[in-house]
């Protein structure tokens, strides 16, 4: 098998996306071994993901700010706005840890669920919101040396 990207090299190893061949150069370009079309799609969703969750983040920080009342105190308006901003944040990680189950329950169970559900989500998003910021922050600014 030859590099898909050095015709004249042979293949090292392969894409761990699309199973094309690379050469030791190829294979050492991205922290795993991706072909350029492979990482660069990669670089795309990680861009847009991380986009879509730091705006919708911003909306409901937002949102939850501007529905504050006068007789509550700025730093808990900014707290309460924060851990609803935080969200989205907790629930993707949570999504991460809990299983895959379709559970049977009825309509008062469902929703009893995804109460809980997010809760824990506003709790656990509001310690893992700074350090997901911070990753996909550092994520883009590789890729962007990279120059995909």
């Amino acid at each position: 098998m030859i590099c898909a990207k050095h015709q004249d090299r042979e293949a090292a190893g392969n894409c761990v996306d699309c199973g094309r061949g690379l050469c030791v150069e190829c294979l050492n370009e991205y922290t795993m071994p991706l072909c350029h079309e492979c990482a660069s799609i990669r670089s795309k969703e990680v861009k847009s993901e991380f986009i879509k969750f730091v705006v919708i983040s911003a909306i409901l920080f937002i949102i939850a700010l501007s529905g504050s009342t006068s007789e509550e105190g700025f730093l808990e308006a900014l707290l309460r706005s924060y851990f609803i901003a935080a969200i989205p944040w907790g629930w993707k990680t949570l999504g991460r840890i809990t299983p895959d189950v379709f559970l049977i329950m009825p309509l008062m169970g469902w929703l009893i669920y995804l109460m809980i559900k997010l809760g824990f989500a506003a709790v656990i998003g509001a310690f893992v919101l700074p350090y997901q910021v911070y990753k996909g922050y550092r994520e883009l600014k590789q890729l962007q040396m990279i120059g995909l």
